[in-house]
């Protein structure tokens, strides 16, 4: 003889099962991206990209140089890069200056670059060109974002935020941030600011509010335009002192 079932143990048995059913496969990955072969998608979405974007750019003219140097740095992240800007705009041609490095961080208005011993926040307005240095390989950049993370796929799905924000280069990968975002990581940090009327200023990063920075120096502070500043580098300590006895003389 079969045992009846009041209603409520119905439903708690219902439930239960529905809960095992719902759990199978939750580790899984999601369905491909594409019906097409990854080979296939590998070539296909670079030409989908670049075609984009140039269609962007014969709609929005004025976008065109931000959007190209976004997208040919970022195509470039990690490798050593030759930055051309001028030293002012307000300067006759013959005053550009090339800086070269590592390409530390791509944003959505400016480009940082790595050496050994300095970083170098170059707005995009400042870049008279960008390029890669003869001699040096020119390698897919799919080959350097390596996290040697065997569920990092997983937490992205399931924890996109969390995941990201925990990790500087995850950050990098899926979020363009501003001049502006990127310096308030740089609090206390010492730097000198070229700014497009040729004035240099030197200090400790004090505060980034508003469309400015602040920088402090032995008690004296200087508020700076983010929209003025042609190039920001950072120096020693040592640089900052020295230039302030010079002013005093």
């Amino acid at each position: 003889m079969s045992k009846k079932l009041r209603l409520n143990d119905y439903v708690k048995k219902f439930q239960a099962e529905e809960a095992v059913i719902s759990n199978t496969g939750n580790d899984q990955l999601t369905s491909p991206h594409s019906a097409m072969s990854d080979e296939e998608l590998r070539v296909f979405l670079p030409y989908m990209h670049s075609q984009n974007a140039f269609l962007v750019t014969k709609q929005i003219p004025e976008r065109k140089k931000n959007l190209m140097l976004r997208l040919f740095l970022r195509s470039k992240r990690n490798q050593i890069a030759d930055i051309k800007i001028a030293k002012s705009p307000l300067i006759d041609r013959g005053t550009e200056q090339v800086y070269q490095g590592r390409i530390s961080a791509v944003g959505r208005d400016f480009v940082l670059l790595t050496t050994l011993q300095k970083k170098y926040w170059i707005p995009y307005t400042s870049v008279k060109s960008a390029n890669i240095p003869t001699g040096i390989p020119d390698y897919s950049n799919s080959y350097q974002q390596v996290i040697y993370d065997n569920k990092l796929k997983q937490k992205l799905l399931k924890g996109f935020a969390n995941t990201v924000l925990k990790r500087d280069e995850l950050i990098q990968q899926f979020y363009e941030e501003s001049l502006q975002t990127n310096l308030e990581k740089w609090i206390g940090t010492s730097v000198s600011i070229t700014t497009v009327e040729n004035i240099l200023t030197f200090g400790k990063i004090f505060a980034v509010k508003g469309n400015s920075v602040e920088l402090s120096r032995i008690g004296l502070k200087s508020t700076i335009p983010l929209s003025s500043i042609l190039m920001l580098e950072t120096v020693s300590p040592m640089t900052i002192l020295l230039s302030f006895i010079i002013k005093k003389k």
